[in-house]
């Protein structure tokens, strides 16, 4: 049973609990919590410390904290390690207390179905339980364990159905689907090889996730019908390949995404932060809805050893991040983590107190905000994200398309992030003209439905166009709505066949077929018409041979943009990076192109011009609106949003200062948080 609707979005933290630990120092833990207006509490439930001894289950630490819990008014969020048990149960298991893995060998699942057997059993009626999470953070590379290779083998007689049509695919002579074992061109080993093995691998890997995340959905539906099921995946801009976020619709009640800067935004410069944690909102949002999504996990505390890039969160962090992901339709917000771990990885790292166990600016930060939404539970009781009609489309295919072709590490154009860097320069442009775009992933997005208002969809540098989506692309855009494709959009099928070759299958809904791309420079110019200043390109100059586009650019005499009417809609067609040329040089007249396409008039609100940095986010309940408005540059700016009456305002944080007329000032990297009515 999902919990009822009206409930403001809570905010709360994990608490790390080890042996050893005392009940007055779970009990302060909790208190701390509850004294900042925070609703909720994750707690791993570590097989490792419930099972000391073989058959002897011990749950006394986590009792204690579910008292306490009880005590403060605060719900548990329960994440199950079935994937990594005591060392006694198996030797995969030794020498490192925690794990994130699939399990690897069959007889591995009856051991861990009865520890999950044992705690749903153990806390299913414990009034402070409020969701089960299946484990944290799924998503690894894939690895060719006993277990793995047993199903893939099924996977594949399933798909093949013949061991030839297998062995023609892939330029192998397996005897039979018994027999087939592990080649490291799998993994995207360079050279000559097929690539169709790497597919099937990497799409198979994805099912198996799926099919893992299922199973322990299941076991736990065996003792609990009653209390929600979710969990947080990560990293999604690097291994969003290795999930199908929306097949988890059918187990889940809820969706998140663990959020560490310090880890998951390598693609991003430091005063982008904001920006990204805007994007996965999106994307997470765009894979579970419409369900619930959260997030649920978000750095909280200072890192020295343990992370990519070390970080200090100040509380101008904590207010850009939490805020954005309120103003993002967030149900939860859970920070990771409230109090520190002793030992190892993470130690003395990552906490929201400080060494004396008091709480920090940051907690403070993050308790001012849920006390806001306290003060205002009427409006966020019922409050929902503005919605758009600009969808920016991500695929998974050519995702893996680029990992797969990322032999170099040189090119941007031509790496790994290639497609998701393209994707979020449309993303940070449209942010900036004060829009919040729709993330979908390509098989998930409902190109066929009827629709009261015109829809735009950008499909940016997507390299990979599998070749059942030909007809829905052109179904969406007859039905009068619009696509603006960029960069190597439908290079390849789904089976990295080069497909301008063969009779290009976008030809009719293009408007035209590519003659020849030609490597110019790291940045240079494009001038397309109705721009007043060249557009910057990435690396390739794409030559068009028009059929019947409309042309809406040149570089001399060659061709090099289209746009084509088909149906009751169109299509803008430059076939060359635009969107990475956006984000490594200036996305000022990207931003222009998106105006002068309709965009910045699609959605209810937006900026009345181009705000690098900025960023805004609005909610509504009924006539009132709240507004986010997040900078995440060091400068301050005034900013005009369209339309607006600005006497009807109230500021729940920062002031309505401005010495210009019809504007909102925002200091450097401040966050302004207001609500409005209309009517």
């Amino acid at each position: 049973m999902i919990s009822p609707g009206g409930n403001i979005p809570a905010i709360g933290a994990q608490v790390w609990l080890e042996p050893l630990q005392s009940v007055e120092e779970i009990n302060t833990w909790f208190k701390i919590l509850s004294d900042h207006h925070m609703s909720c509490a994750r707690l791993f439930i570590m097989w490792n410390y419930i099972e000391m001894k073989k058959g002897r289950w011990d749950f006394t630490l986590y009792d204690m904290a579910f008292e306490a819990a009880l005590q403060y008014d605060l719900k548990i969020q329960a994440t199950l390690t079935a994937n990594h048990g005591p060392a006694h149960q198996d030797k995969n298991f030794w020498y490192h207390n925690q794990g994130g893995t699939i399990l690897t060998r069959r007889e591995q699942l009856p051991k861990a179905e009865i520890y999950i057997q044992k705690t749903v059993e153990h806390y299913k009626s414990h009034p402070a339980l409020d969701n089960w999470w299946l484990q944290n953070e799924p998503g690894q590379p894939a690895t060719h364990d006993e277990l793995a290779m047993e199903q893939f083998r099924i996977w594949l007689k399933d798909k093949y159905l013949n061991i030839d049509s297998l062995n023609q695919a892939w330029i192998s002579n397996f005897s039979s689907f018994n027999n087939i074992d592990y080649h490291p061109s799998w993994d995207g080993l360079s050279g000559f090889y097929s690539p169709q093995p790497y597919h099937d691998w990497n799409i198979f890997w994805r099912d198996h996730l799926t099919w893992y995340m299922r199973w322990i959905a299941e076991q736990i539906g065996k003792y609990d019908t009653v209390h929600p099921i979710h969990v947080n995946p990560h990293a999604v801009f690097d291994i969003l390949p290795k999930y199908d976020l929306p097949a988890w619709r059918g187990f889940l009640n809820s969706l998140g995404a663990s959020i560490h800067p310090s880890w998951h935004f390598r693609i991003f410069e430091r005063d982008q932060y904001a920006l990204g944690v805007s994007a996965v909102c999106q994307i997470i949002k765009g894979a579970i809805e419409p369900k619930p999504f959260w997030i649920s996990e978000l750095q909280g505390g200072n890192n020295i050893f343990s992370s990519l890039h070390p970080l200090y969160p100040d509380p101008e962090d904590i207010a850009q991040w939490v805020w954005t992901g309120i103003g993002s339709g967030a149900d939860k917000i859970i920070f990771w983590c409230l109090n520190a771990r002793r030992m190892g990885d993470e130690a003395g790292e990552w906490s929201m107190l400080d060494y004396q166990g008091n709480p920090s600016e940051r907690l403070i930060e993050a308790g001012r905000i849920a006390s806001v939404m306290n003060e205002n539970k009427d409006f966020f009781g019922g409050a929902r994200p503005v919605s758009s009609s600009v969808t920016i489309i991500l695929s998974p295919e050519t995702m893996l398309v680029e990992n797969r072709q990322d032999h170099f590490k040189d090119i941007p154009g031509r790496t790994s992030n290639a497609h998701i860097l393209s994707a979020l320069a449309y993303y940070e442009t449209l942010t900036e003209l004060g829009m919040s775009p729709q993330i979908k992933q390509a098989n998930d997005f409902n190109w066929s439905g009827k629709r009261s208002k015109k829809q735009v969809v950008i499909l940016p540098n997507m390299t990979c166009i599998p070749s059942q989506l030909v007809h829905e692309l052109e179904t969406f855009v007859s039905n009068g709505n619009k696509l603006i494709i960029s960069g190597l959009t439908g290079y390849f099928d789904e089976s990295e066949n080069n497909v301008i070759q063969t009779g290009f299958p976008l030809q009719n809904l293009f408007g035209g077929i590519i003659k020849e791309i030609k490597l110019i420079r790291e940045i240079f110019p494009y001038q397309l018409n109705g721009l007043n200043h060249s557009i910057p390109v990435h690396m390739w100059e794409t030559e068009i041979l028009p059929t019947t586009g409309r042309i809406e650019g040149k570089s001399g005499d060659k061709v090099i943009a289209l746009r084509n009417q088909f149906g009751e809609g169109e299509v803008l067609w430059i076939p060359a990076m635009i969107g990475l040329g956006a984000w490594l040089d200036d996305n000022k007249s990207l931003a222009e192109l998106l105006i002068n396409e309709g965009l910045l008039y699609l959605d209810k609100f937006s900026f009345g011009d181009h705000y690098p940095g900025i960023l805004m986010k609005v909610m509504e309940n009924g006539n009132d609106y709240l507004f986010v408005i997040v900078n995440g540059t060091e400068n301050s700016k005034d900013i005009m949003i369209k339309p607006m009456d600005y006497i009807k305002t109230h500021f729940l944080r920062g002031k309505m200062i401005s010495n210009i007329p019809e504007t909102i000032h925002i200091e450097g990297r401040e966050t302004l948080v207001f609500k409005y009515r209309t009517g």
